[in-house]
């Protein structure tokens, strides 16, 4: 007779590699670089959601004045674009890049600050409304999230 496959919630060290959970005999990580994975599953499906425009879409929410113009977050002279909303990336505007860049590119493109408080907010908006319908994922920044939909299939007749 075949024994039944144990199914165990584990999580996994990014530095040492060590595993925990309750199935595991392992030595206990210091680490605390984990990440969530698990023991005996054929198949796992994760979603990546990387929320596009996240900082724009948050000054945006602000300035509702400002859509459909070319919108970048980030420093005015000195620094780098955060996000920039589709009409700038038209112009070639990235994440990543120099500001002096995105205002050659775009000089038309309207350059705005950063809004902390606001983005935790939002991010935390978010992440309540993921953690409302997804049982178990995983935040990997303040617009980044991996969500394990293994066997949501059964939840939606899929």
């Amino acid at each position: 007779m075949k024994s039944p496959v144990r199914h165990c919630a584990l999580a996994l060290c990014r530095t040492c590699n060590v595993k925990q959970g309750h199935c595991t005999t392992e030595k206990v990580c210091w680490c605390t670089n984990l990440y969530l994975s698990t023991v005996n599953t054929p198949q796992r499906l994760i979603a990546h959601f990387d929320l596009d425009t996240f900082f724009v879409s948050v000054e945006l929410l602000k300035q509702p004045e400002l859509r459909g113009k070319p919108v970048y977050v980030g420093g005015t002279e000195r620094g780098v674009v955060t996000s920039a909303s589709y009409e700038a990336r038209k112009f070639g505007v990235r994440s990543g890049m120099p500001s002096w860049k995105a205002k050659q590119l775009c000089p038309q493109a309207i350059a705005l600050g950063w809004s902390r408080g606001e983005y935790s907010r939002y991010s935390r908006w978010v992440t309540q409304i993921i953690a409302a319908k997804a049982p178990l994922f995983e935040k990997a920044s303040i617009d980044e999230f991996y969500i394990d939909l293994t066997g949501m299939d059964k939840f939606f007749n899929a």
